[in-house]
């Protein structure tokens, strides 16, 4: 007897049978049953990431894990309202305190030092912006305050690892001093191209401008007017720019330029470690595997051991 369930679609991938038939492979999640693997056999109509289904089906067991077969399916067109989609998809929430944690750092740490005022601004400018989006469509803060709380992540831990290599004989020998503005000020805006790179929602796409632009073009190019109104070293401004541009390191992974300075290598390193914490977590929340191991993980190319 088939069971029925009001399901928002998580995820989807469309693949093919060894007959050449089309199905589904879906990750789909509500309230009560969290994040469950689905097949769907015969497909009927499109169905979308991010859109709420009535789902009639039987469970079964698929290699020692539950799975939910899916014999029919119904797109709920009834507005379905942000918060209810929020707690269907298991979306986290984030405090709008870490914003207001990033703007008193800034103050506390130095607040006349030139590039702290001038991040402070930026931050509070776009404010709106900032607090409400995610940091990508999946795999890390991918929540809407997600870009707040990975910018709140980098803009720290490039201050730790900063603080600690300060102190240290290798770069006091070979560098003199590491620029603890340019630093935190990198960490806190490398990524603010996101504000206009994704939706503003439970589960974000991507926009027209963010898939045409792209997130770090996208942010340069903020960050440069703003700069371009500011009295401030231009030699920082030039660090502060390249800063923008390299934090991917690579061009395959994105960036034009690779880092050229210390603080913006920290800035590189400091984002890697905010992301991967923050896969390592989504993987583990949405894991649908029993056992000690999660399901393989194509980002990261491996699974991940639970316990």
């Amino acid at each position: 007897m088939s069971e029925e369930y009001m399901f928002v679609v998580k995820d989807l991938s469309k693949g093919t049978t060894k007959r050449g038939s089309p199905f589904y492979s879906l990750m789909l999640s509500n309230e009560t049953e969290g994040t469950v693997s689905a097949k769907v056999w015969e497909i009927r109509e499109e169905i979308k990431r991010g859109s709420v289904y009535h789902f009639y089906g039987k469970w079964q067991t698929y290699q020692g894990n539950r799975q939910f077969v899916v014999e029919n399916y119904d797109l709920i067109k009834d507005q379905i309202s942000p918060q209810k989609l929020s707690d269907m998809a298991g979306v986290k929430s984030v405090s709008v305190s870490v914003f207001d944690e990033m703007i008193k750092i800034l103050e506390e740490i130095d607040g006349t030092n030139e590039a702290h005022v001038f991040t402070k601004n930026v931050l509070m400018k776009h404010k709106d912006k900032i607090i409400s989006a995610p940091a990508a469509k999946s795999i890390h803060h991918n929540f809407p305050g997600g870009l707040m709380l990975h910018l709140y992540e980098v803009g720290m831990i490039s201050m730790m690892i900063g603080g600690f290599f300060s102190n240290t004989p290798i770069v006091k020998d070979s560098y003199g001093k590491i620029d603890n503005g340019l630093l935190l000020s990198g960490g806190l805006l490398h990524d603010i191209g996101k504000i206009e790179t994704y939706t503003h929602n439970a589960l974000p796409e991507y926009t027209d401008v963010g898939l045409l632009e792209g997130h770090i073009p996208i942010g340069y190019a903020l960050i440069k007017e703003e700069l371009e109104e500011q009295k401030m070293d231009e030699m920082f401004k030039s660090k502060l720019l390249h800063i923008m541009l390299s934090h991917h390191e690579r061009q395959e992974w994105g960036s034009p330029v690779a880092p050229m300075f210390i603080e913006a290598q920290l800035v590189h390193y400091a984002d890697q470690i905010s992301s991967k914490v923050a896969t390592f977590d989504s993987i583990f929340t949405d894991d649908t595997h029993d056992g000690n191991w999660t399901d393989f993980n194509r980002n990261l190319n491996r699974s991940l051991f639970k316990e």
